[in-house]
């Protein structure tokens, strides 16, 4: 449930979701594959170096844990998601299309530059990171 507020998109490519809750949001988009999702993470700033990565492998029962910093893009893995010590989550999943969503109460530039990371999208509008800038100062 979201709320009652409505979902939106911002206007970037691929399109970025927004949903928004009464305490954080969430963004969705379609990626590309899961070692630009590795290296977006490992390079992100406000990922520290011994953050902690859960992964569900096509392979292996059950999810286990990893340090970000010594996760590979292994084609086994179905599910990613990155917990900094911050009050949000990073994922890549496996679907048809693969999907990052990033959950939580991140600034909005690390959704942004999360989304330029993992995409082929070179750059956001000032309007698109503005709008979410409002929905996240909306949620705090």
């Amino acid at each position: 449930m979201n709320d009652g507020h409505p979902a939106r998109t911002l206007s970037v490519q691929p399109t970025v979701h927004v949903e928004t809750f009464a305490s954080h949001y969430t963004v969705t988009w379609k990626a590309e594959p899961l070692s630009r999702f590795v290296t977006a993470v490992q390079h992100c700033e406000f990922v520290p170096p011994d953050a902690t990565a859960v992964i569900d492998m096509a392979d292996t029962a059950g999810r286990q844990q990893q340090v970000i910093r010594g996760l590979s893009a292994e084609t086994t893995i179905q599910y990613v998601r990155v917990e900094p010590q911050s009050a949000w989550t990073a994922s890549w999943e496996r679907r048809t299309s693969p999907i990052v969503s990033v959950s939580g109460a991140p600034n909005p530039t690390v959704c942004r530059d999360l989304h330029q990371a993992t995409t082929t999208c070179e750059a956001w509008p000032s309007a698109a990171l503005e709008e979410l800038e409002t929905i996240a100062e909306s949620i705090s």
